[in-house]
């Protein structure tokens, strides 16, 4: 099993946190991603998940996955889970 050591100063431990919780913001913008696709595949609304998704919900989630996506295009990222 292959181990990886790393050592901190204490102004290195907030940038240090944040590059080990990388995984775990990859994981919420994968939902919010996901989120958005159910109001547009599905019509579910994201506002109240107990109610449908009317047509402006769904524009607006057309919209803010579009704007994700150019996020994740412009930093190279991959969203594939």
């Amino acid at each position: 099993m292959a181990e990886i050591i790393m050592k901190f100063n204490e102004e290195e431990l907030d940038a240090a946190r944040t590059a080990m919780d990388g995984y775990k913001y990859r994981r919420v913008i994968w939902e919010l991603d996901q989120m958005f696709r159910q109001s547009i595949k599905y019509q579910n609304s994201f506002m109240d998940k107990s109610k449908p998704a009317t047509n402006a919900e769904v524009e607006i989630a057309e919209k803010l996955r579009e704007i994700l996506r150019d996020y994740l295009q412009e930093y190279n990222l991959k969203l594939n889970e």
